[in-house]
């Protein structure tokens, strides 16, 4: 499950955000019903608590990102760049855009040569 929740961060971060809240990451992971963090462990919704237990195994915690005067109200979450080792360790590599249309048009003009 950890991997699977770091795919999403990813994508999470992939939409040029350098940080993210604990409640943002659980509204995003529950935005489709379908998911599997609707039900997580049998006992309902994911929660930012059971988010930050899955994180821990990849030594990354959460971290104050909207710091205010009263630290009952900072908002806690993750910054983008905790992430970028255990990204690079545990996930496949991004595809490259431009490195799939060209093997995209590669592969059509091998289908006109020998097609």
């Amino acid at each position: 499950m950890g991997v699977q929740l770091l795919a999403a961060l990813r994508a999470m971060f992939a939409k040029n955000r350098t940080q993210i809240t604990s409640e943002q990451v659980v509204q995003e992971l529950l935005a489709d019903p379908d998911s599997q963090w609707h039900e997580y462990r049998g006992r309902g919704p994911i929660t930012k608590n059971q988010v930050a237990a899955l994180l821990k195994d990849f030594e990354i915690r959460p971290v104050v990102v909207h710091p205010t005067k009263r630290a009952d109200v900072s908002r806690h979450g993750y910054r983008a760049a905790q992430f970028e080792d255990a990204f690079a360790r545990f996930l496949p590599p991004e595809p490259n855009i431009r490195t799939l249309k060209r093997g995209a048009a590669k592969r059509r003009e091998s289908v006109r040569m020998f097609g």
